[in-house]
């Protein structure tokens, strides 16, 4: 093949991408007489050069891509077998070789960006140009959780591979033989996640030659002026390689301007507007800022899922109409003049833009429909094939008198059964079950370790690390308010998985590497999986702990605390959670055994009969409640005597005339009044968190927080404040109105706050605003002139103010949201409505969002209750606040 010669190479990775390294190969391959004209024949086909840079992630590629070029391009089916038997070839190279082990031949490639930092990238640098159809080989979708644009993707490289095939099966060469590179540059672009609208819009046609063809053609004469050469190419190199006849895209330019001409494909569909297309969003969502032109009868074309899907759908208790999605807008234009391509202002396009990016995360992260979850059919067939590899194996060497004539692969096959069993109910990587720590004691345990088994009188127990967050410590004096922690989870063994295991050998359940169980895992695991149908996705050794923790994730959206607690997991979605958030470890292990004592219903509904005991419902642990977690949550005790000694102090009587105990009496009522709405709000440690006490919508008792600073307020929530706190609202806004009577005559009702927040800013346009004071919480401190003046309520002077009753009462400034979220998860209160109403959502998930169908209602329905028993628990009581 022509390409643009050699260069010479700027680093030492390229420098080794010339080096021939297929002896290297040749000597970790099996030794079979086929084996060297098996490897030169399929280098032909797939482009390999000789430095067979990527080879290992290239392989896996190709177990996907190859399927697809026997059902677009029949012509190369020859070619297909050829290099599938290749595939296979690599494959069977041992985990132990050391050519698995070099980077230059794995996934990722380290180095360094012009900054110093980190940054990983494939290791074929130098071979874009003289081998691009090996190196599209290396790429796969780079937008995670959408399997669509995953399949769309491989369909593009199908037909690029069959293509490059069918050239070299007719040994025949392009035209223009640069077209090859420029389509390997393409779909390395489209790999991008930042790309994937172009791959959507291709995805409709991947699967169909002609029309691919097309499509293709139209992004060449209507598509970004940087990148429609490149899909020009594309439609070329398909024209030339399947011989249809089509004259080239590039024949249409002119020689002198290079402008493209009019042709069959010059435009698209006028009365269609694409989602590119600015004024595509304008019918989607009414009211979203773009100017309101006549533009006709207009409707929208949805996708839906075909009837077989819809109706399996439908049997798993899921509206199939969910899954539709808009695809095309159609334009029934009254006026013909009219220019479809008038953008509209740039701040409006970019708002749209903004919008609708939140809406597609959204769409992602539908838990119980994302193809990353498992489903209980798949889950049925694994289980069940590890059970039936379990008990013949088993079988086979239980006929087998002496251990020393026991035949080693059998132990090995039977060692990694088990092994991939306690990966799969404990939701732990294998490599880090093979260090499986097996101790009586706490203290046995070693500082590093993972994962534990200890047995119990009743149901042995997995033990993980949890630690609380790093972070600095309390004072000493903090240590009796504050509720305490243990740094471990501990899970029954319901499944009784360890049971099965023989007793540890010096210390270790698993005595081999994770090498050997892995080439186990390949060689006699995944056949027999695959053959029962289980998807390619849940057959990789390292993964196979995100099986079951993928299962609870469909349980609710937004409950990424539990599962991360849970099965040790480091989720960037809890990181936020874990800081406010002490677990009731006799809690987690009930949702746990609850959810695999159901799992288990369900798989024998599903046709799953055990035939040995490798899995075998059991009870469930006994142990006594405690925490884990954060430990900066207060006990309730010690919160409920706060309040109290509170309640005891206001109604206590007062002197008229007494100045200085007035104002120490309104700092005791703005404290009552403000600890109520610090615990059930989970206000922020910020200044002024509620501006306003009159905003709380009294038809309701919804009230609007925006304490989080953003720019465009997207974390502003809506909270549910109950009744009787709402009452003592208004006991001190009553009070507030008679204040100034008692106060020295000239005593200011404003206060000018520093506008440091986008809230006030955005709000006021101004560097400072002035603060009602008979509409807010505040204090009155004494100056060292000895004169009183106003002091706005803040989380560092609530903290101040409570440290005056009790020192170190008052943990820290946020300490009411430590409290708040903790005991919401204790009582059970759905993770979905706790996220809510303290505001701990991610990217696409804002319950209040454009695009949010959650209901107000329901949320209010849902929190009461949970509210309410917190205001019991710390024995928070209506005090009618008169002077």
């Amino acid at each position: 093949m022509a390409g643009n010669g050699h260069k010479q190479p700027r680093n030492k990775r390229q420098l080794r991408s010339r080096v021939d390294q297929r002896p290297r190969l040749l000597k970790a391959l099996p030794k079979h007489p086929d084996t060297s004209p098996l490897l030169e024949a399929a280098e032909l086909f797939v482009q390999m050069p000789q430095s067979l840079c990527g080879l290992f992630p290239i392989v896996e590629n190709l177990n996907l891509i190859l399927p697809l070029v026997r059902e677009l391009i029949p012509e190369v089916i020859s070619e297909c077998s050829l290099v599938e038997r290749w595939c296979r070839l690599i494959a069977s190279i041992r985990a132990s070789a050391p050519i698995r082990h070099d980077e230059f031949f794995m996934r990722a490639y380290g180095g360094e960006d012009r900054e110093g930092r980190p940054f990983v990238q494939p290791p074929l640098m130098g071979l874009y140009t003289d081998h691009p159809v090996w190196c599209v080989l290396w790429f796969s979708s780079g937008s995670r959780g959408r399997e669509d644009r995953g399949q769309a993707y491989r369909l593009l490289q199908a037909h690029y591979l069959g293509s490059w095939m069918r050239l070299q099966r007719d040994e025949r060469q392009l035209n223009v033989p640069q077209r090859l590179v420029e389509v390997g540059r393409l779909l390395r672009r489209l790999h991008q996640p930042e790309y994937g609208n172009e791959l959507d819009r291709l995805a409709p046609v991947a699967s169909q030659r002609d029309q691919l063809y097309d499509e293709l053609v139209r992004f060449h004469e209507n598509g970004d002026e940087g990148w429609a050469h490149y899909y020009g190419a594309f439609a070329d190199v398909l024209n030339e390689a399947m011989q249809m006849g089509q004259p080239s895209v590039f024949e249409a330019r002119t020689s002198h301007s290079g402008r493209r001409q009019v042709g069959r494909h010059s435009r698209d569909d006028p009365n269609r507007l694409y989602s590119n297309h600015a004024a595509y969003w304008r019918f989607l969502e009414p009211g979203s800022g773009m100017p309101d032109q006549d533009w006709g009868e207009v409707a929208v074309e949805e996708q839906q899922p075909e009837p077989e899907v819809a109706e399996f759908l439908s049997g798993q208790g899921v509206d199939p109409a969910e899954l539709s999605s808009p695809d095309l807008v159609w334009v029934d234009l009254r006026q013909p003049d009219q220019n479809l391509g008038k953008l509209p202002p740039l701040g409006s396009l970019f708002a749209i833009a903004r919008a609708r990016a939140r809406h597609l995360v959204m769409e992602t992260q539908r838990f119980t429909t994302r193809r990353t979850r498992i489903r209980i059919g798949t889950l049925t067939v694994l289980i069940g094939v590890l059970d039936a590899l379990y008990s013949q194996t088993d079988q086979k060497l239980s006929s087998v008198r002496s251990d020393a004539s026991r035949p080693k692969v059998l132990v090995r096959l039977l060692e990694t059964v088990q092994l991939l069993a306690v990966s799969l109910v404990t939701g732990t990587p294998p490599a880090e079950v093979v260090q499986l720590s097996c101790a009586r004691r706490v203290s046995e345990l070693p500082n590093d370790f993972r994962l534990a088994y200890a047995k119990t009188s009743r149901c042995g127990v997995w033990v993980r690390p949890y630690a609380s967050p790093e972070r600095r410590t309390l004072g000493q004096d903090a240590a009796t308010g504050k509720r305490g922690t243990r740094p471990r989870v501990i899970l029954s063994d319901v499944w009784s998985v360890a049971r099965q295991l023989e007793a540890p050998r010096k210390g270790a359940w698993f005595s081999r590497t994770v090498e050997d169980y892995q080439e186990i895992f390949d060689s006699c695991i995944v056949p027999e999986l695959t053959q029962n149908g289980v998807d390619a996705r849940w057959l990789r050794f390292h993964t196979f702990g995100d099986i079951v923790p993928s299962w609870f994730q469909g349980r609710e959206e937004g409950d990424h605390l539990r599962i991360a607690a849970l099965f040790g997991r480091d989720d960037r979605l809890a990181h936020v959670q874990r800081y406010y958030t002490a677990l009731d470890r006799q809690k987690l292990d009930r949702f746990y055994t609850t959810v695999m004592k159901d799992l288990w219903k369900r798989l024998k509904q599903n046709g799953f009969k055990p035939v040995s005991d490798l899995f075998k419902p059991g009870p469930a642990a006994d142990f006594p409640p405690s925490s884990t977690g954060d430990d900066w949550v207060p006990r309730v005790e010690s919160i409920q005597k706060l309040i109290v000694e509170l309640r005891r102090k206001i109604q206590a009587p007062l002197e008229r005339g007494d100045l200085a105990r007035h104002v120490a009496w309104h700092n005791d009522v703005t404290v009552y009044t403000a600890l109520g709405l610090a615990v059930i709000t989970g206000f922020r440690a910020v200044r002024t968190p509620i501006p306003d006490l009159t905003a709380v919508d009294e038809s309701t008792g919804l009230m609007c927080l925006q304490e989080k600073d953003r720019a465009d307020g997207s974390h502003a929530r809506i909270v549910w404040v109950p009744d009787m706190l709402r009452e003592q609202v208004r006991q001190y806004l009553r009070y507030l109105q008679t204040l100034w009577r008692y106060l020295p005559s000239g005593w200011p009702t404003e206060l000018v706050i520093p506008a440091t927040k986008f809230r006030d800013r955005s709000q006021f346009d101004q560097t400072s605003y002035t603060l009602d004071l008979a509409r807010t919480l505040f204090f009155i401190e004494r100056s060292e002139s000895g004169t009183y003046r106003p002091v706005e309520l803040t989380g560092r002077t609530l903290q101040q103010h409570l440290g005056t009753l009790e020192q170190a009462c008052w943990l820290v400034p946020n300490v009411g949201r430590h409290l708040l979220r903790s005991y919401l998860v204790q009582v059970g209160c759905p993770v979905t409505l706790i996220n809510t109403h303290l505001g701990h959502w991610s990217f696409g998930e804002e319950p209040w969002g454009p695009y949010s169908a959650f209901d107000p209602q329901r949320y209010r329905q849902g929190i009461a209750s949970s509210l309410n028993s917190l205001l019991d628990a710390i024995d928070y009581q209506l005090v009618e606040v008169k002077r």
